[in-house]
């Protein structure tokens, strides 16, 4: 079969040939522009290939995470063997459940980031390799932690709330108990503080507020807790007391 304009048809190598190029100059671009960071490893650990988001994370160069131990790339007190055991333990070379950790890592210039890591086992060339996908996760973790200290935190005298105080005089009892040395649990409230704010406003009823929480302070150990149960209500709890 000829074309009407002379020219040949390409062969079905030719035509299999480009679109391959076009799949991978496709896959190049989709690696290349990720936002999370993605590593080929080796299955002794080391980074074969990063692309550019993961060096940005961590601060390097591509090229310099060639060739470099994966578990070099986080902090300390989780590069450890039972970490990398559980990242890259050994599996049946059938198995393609991912293994997701959330864990450290460290920056070139000594930093920690929060991450979150997806590691599956893959086949290339006839080899084993792991992919590995990392997710900065910093924003979440912050906000987490904002989302907690809003939770457990009285924000006028940054105290513990009454959840908190509760959950921390759980465990104070159970220390106490393998201790047995008594815990003493103190009430507080203020008289006639509906009358500041009635007479001097809520301004100055906060700012009484804040300086009977410094005051508090002052008469406790820092190993002792002093908590805001909301309005002019505080708790008191000391530990470690001999009678």
């Amino acid at each position: 079969i000829a074309r009407l304009d002379g020219a040949s048809f390409p062969s079905t190598a030719r035509l299999a040939a480009h679109n391959l190029q076009a799949n991978e100059a496709l896959l190049n671009s989709i690696i290349n522009t990720a936002a999370d960071g993605i590593a080929m490893v080796s299955l002794d650990g080391k980074v074969e290939f990063a692309n550019p988001a993961l060096a940005r994370m961590i601060g390097y160069a591509s090229p310099e995470l060639h060739g470099l131990r994966f578990q070099e790339l986080l902090h300390t007190d989780a590069a450890d063997t039972s970490f990398g055991e559980a990242l890259f333990a050994p599996r049946d070379i059938s198995a393609t459940e991912p293994a997701d950790l959330q864990t450290q890592a460290r920056t070139r210039d000594g930093r920690s980031i929060p991450v979150e890591i997806r590691a599956s086992r893959m086949t290339v060339n006839g080899a084993s390799k792991f992919t590995v996908v990392i997710r900065d996760i910093s924003e979440r973790a912050r906000s987490e932690e904002r989302m907690w200290r809003l939770t457990h935190f009285d924000e006028l005298s940054g105290l513990p709330n009454r959840l908190l105080y509760r959950q921390l005089l759980e465990q104070a009892l159970r220390d106490a108990k393998k201790k047995k040395k008594p815990v003493a649990v103190l009430f507080v409230d203020l008289d006639r503080f509906k009358l500041i704010n009635d007479t001097a406003g809520h301004e100055s009823g906060d700012e009484v507020l804040r300086q009977v929480t410094a005051r508090l302070r002052l008469c406790l150990r820092e190993s002792d807790l002093i908590s805001r149960f909301g309005g002019d209500e505080f708790a008191a709890l000391v530990r470690d007391i001999d009678d």
